[in-house]
């Protein structure tokens, strides 16, 4: 179930991409995020087309390489460069060997450097048929995560039949690619953002919490600043209920998955749609449930369930 809930979230975030950028849905000439070259057969894919306008120098120097080459798929990262206009650029190619099914591609549980940077990316490709797409990471990502360039790209690979959501995966499988040509061990992995006035809501040898401040009058509505860390070897999802303003429980409900030993930084926003029934004219403190499990662990795989209160 856990695997089809993971489906029916990354459709839906391609369903509101693909609407807010007018792009078109099922097999498509753009990828979700990216450019959508079509390399036409999967054995005779043209390697000009795979490589052609992606910006070339600074530092980055990965060109094909193979992460996937099975009898069913294969996944090649191409190439990678920064372009001004559009960010980090990691170039991908999908081969669907397949004769019938029509297989999706997504990356899922996402770090640069170490940091949590989801590009919200997937990528259908039809039976029979290779393509070549871009993983885009805005600039935005890097000045939000503090690092200037991509030296590491970890992710987990996920490919299924994209009109059979109950079939198993046909790869579930974690890697990372050194775009820089560095290795795992010559990686900058950013120091934690400080800041004056932050708060420390948790810390011990799982998990580190910590709300940097809030910020009443955001777009979305108000909004908590924070920082999440995993300390563990495997992937957690923090989940917050019972969300309280000045002691009075709202309709809110987070959710975050961070992979093992990553570092999350998220904006968690108060629908304050409720504002006005209980007379909440400023925020003076924030009340949740926090609970930490393992992501593919059973109920009794509960790390943290302890109830905080946050006082800007």
């Amino acid at each position: 179930m856990k695997k089809n809930a993971a489906r029916i979230i990354c459709l839906l975030l391609v369903v509101i991409l693909a609407l807010g950028f007018a792009a078109g849905c099922g097999k498509k000439d753009a990828g979700e995020n990216g450019a959508g070259r079509e390399s036409g057969n999967g054995s005779e894919a043209n390697d000009d087309i795979a490589l052609e306008d992606l910006p070339s120098g600074g530092p980055y120097v990965i060109k094909d390489e193979v992460l996937v080459d099975g009898a069913e798929c294969s996944f090649t990262v191409v190439g990678a460069a920064y372009d001004e206009t559009r960010g980090f650029i990691l170039r991908v190619r999908c081969e669907n060997k397949t004769a019938e099914q029509n297989l999706m591609f997504s990356l899922e549980d996402v770090c640069i450097n170490g940091s949590s940077a989801d590009p919200l990316w997937s990528y259908e490709v039809g039976a029979g048929e290779a393509s070549v797409d871009d993983v885009i990471f805005s600039a935005d990502t890097f000045g939000r995560i503090g690092a200037s360039e991509a030296q590491e790209v970890s992710f987990a690979l996920m490919v299924y039949d994209s009109d059979d959501w109950f079939s198993d995966y046909i790869v579930s499988q974690k890697f990372s690619v050194y775009p820089t040509g560095l290795d795992a061990g010559s990686v900058d992995r950013p120091a934690r953002r400080t800041e004056e006035g932050e708060k420390i809501i948790l810390d011990d040898e799982n998990v580190l919490f910590v709300i940097y401040g809030v910020e009443e009058d955001s777009f979305w509505g108000p909004t908590l600043d924070c920082c999440i860390e995993n300390k563990t070897g495997d992937s957690l999802s923090f989940s917050w209920d019972n969300v309280s303003v000045n002691g009075n429980v709202l309709d809110v409900y987070w959710l975050e998955s961070v992979s093992a030993g990553a570092r999350c930084y998220r904006e968690l926003v108060i629908d304050d749609a409720e504002f006005e029934d209980y007379g909440i004219t400023e925020i003076e403190n924030v009340g949740f449930d926090l609970t930490v499990g393992y992501t593919n662990g059973l109920e009794d795989d509960v790390l943290i369930e302890q109830t905080f209160t946050y006082a800007p």
